[in-house]
């Protein structure tokens, strides 16, 4: 999985920042995928492919956010974490962020 992790942070370093330009001030792991889809459907797809599931491949976007987020790569800060629609469209637990610039 180590190899397929690294392909996803390769490709998240190169959209991630313009994703959460494109969010609000407040915005959950959820809408950052969703945004993700929206701008880079190709991209996304491919993957996920690798991933084999949604669930696979979105932990790894949420990981990536909160690894990115301690280190003060992304400007966003965790405020916990709350429930929202999925990609599936059920609520369920992610992380929620706040913009810091």
């Amino acid at each position: 999985m180590k190899g397929v992790h690294n392909r996803i942070e390769f490709f998240l370093d190169t959209c991630a920042k313009d994703i959460i330009d494109g969010l609000n001030k407040n915005f959950d792991s959820h809408d950052f995928i969703m945004e993700l889809i929206k701008n880079k459907e190709t991209e996304y797809i491919i993957r996920l492919s690798h991933c084999k599931t949604f669930q696979n491949f979105h932990r790894q976007v949420g990981r990536y956010l909160k690894e990115k987020a301690i280190k003060k790569d992304l400007t966003i800060k965790s405020i916990g974490r709350g429930g929202s629609p999925n990609i599936k469209r059920y609520n369920s637990q992610n992380e929620k962020w706040e913009k810091t610039n």
